[in-house]
């Protein structure tokens, strides 16, 4: 309003003068934080490196096969969660190798088995030739002279050897097996004039039913020795029938013999319910009861069939034994 104009002069150094400690201060301390972070940021990168490293050698450690080699599990952070995953890897793949080690060491103990087997098949088919050719000579002479029992007997036992000593078919229909029985009972009933046996069964269904190679014939074998010899009687009845049912074909085996004590047959129905049981087990079982034909077939059958099979033992007591054995039917056709 006036027209003036009014200049104040200062110095410098009191103008700027708190502005340079400021700045000093600030360029400090920000330079202290940067060598702070470069020096924190150095020491992790170094750690993990470090880290990264030495999972690196145990990796190429296990490539080696060595899998018995461990990372440090003390850390919290990735590369801690990183080393746990690598041994529980480590561990699992150690397992893998060892489960695979025992398999190639049975298969290789299976295959020298079945070599000696194969070796000992084929030694042991000198001596079925020579015996085929006896029973020829024998039933050869028992048409000569007209001696039929003969005859009769020598069929019956060149069938019951050529089918017993053939490995190609561990399972068979059941009209097979159920023939081979019979020519079974052709025999005893030779040796036994006065036995009777007792048929009970429709053929149609016998075709269509499954059977394990020498599982019918043992079972009989079972009562002439147990229910009739073993108490010094003489065969009398053998019955043999079939029974088709919802899930499987029965067969029955039946004698009027003595049977077994209650506490044997309990135990059988014990052995005869369980579901897996090692094989010495069932070895212990067949030296124990002496009744190797019944332990025999039912492990076999299980082992074919499957737990739903096997046998029982429907009745045995002072009138006789039953024994009864659970097949399956063919699959259908696709």
């Amino acid at each position: 309003m006036t027209g003036w104009i009014m200049a104040v002069q200062l110095p410098l150094n009191e103008v700027i003068g708190r502005l340079n400690v400021v700045r000093n201060i600030t360029i400090a301390i920000g330079s202290a934080l940067i060598a702070t972070f470069i020096l924190l940021t150095g020491a992790y990168v170094y750690r993990l490196s470090a880290s990264l490293v030495e999972l690196k050698r145990n990796m190429r450690r296990a490539e080696s096969g060595d899998f018995r080699i461990r990372a440090p599990e003390d850390r919290e952070d990735e590369i801690g969660s990183l080393n746990r995953s690598f041994n529980n890897m480590a561990r699992e793949i150690g397992r893998l190798v060892e489960v695979v080690h025992v398999a190639q060491l049975k298969e290789k103990d299976l295959l020298i088995r079945q070599k000696e087997s194969m070796l000992r098949h084929m030694q042991s088919q000198i001596h079925p030739h020579f015996l085929y050719n006896t029973l020829e000579i024998i039933n050869s002479q028992g048409i000569v002279h007209d001696i039929p029992e003969i005859v009769q007997a020598s069929q019956s036992l060149t069938h019951i050897l050529r089918y017993s000593l053939n490995q190609a078919k561990p399972v068979v229909s059941l009209s097979e097996e159920w023939e081979h029985a019979l020519r079974y009972l052709d025999i005893q009933k030779l040796r036994y004039p006065d036995l009777i046996v007792e048929l009970d069964a429709d053929p149609s269904d016998l075709a269509e039913a499954m059977a394990v190679k020498l599982s019918i014939q043992p079972i009989i074998e079972n009562a002439f020795k147990h229910g009739y010899q073993a108490h010094k009687l003489r065969p009398t009845i053998i019955r043999l029938a079939g029974e088709r049912t919802h899930d499987g074909y029965i067969v029955t085996v039946e004698d009027r013999g003595r049977g077994m004590p209650p506490e044997q047959k309990e135990r059988f129905d014990r052995l005869f319910a369980l579901t897996d049981v090692d094989e010495k087990v069932w070895e212990r079982e067949m030296q124990t009861t002496g009744h190797i034909g019944l332990i025999n077939v039912h492990c076999r059958l299980r082992l074919s069939f499957g737990n739903r099979y096997g046998l029982t033992i429907a009745k045995s007591d002072a009138n006789g034994t039953s024994v009864r054995i659970k097949l399956p039917f063919r699959p259908a056709a696709t």
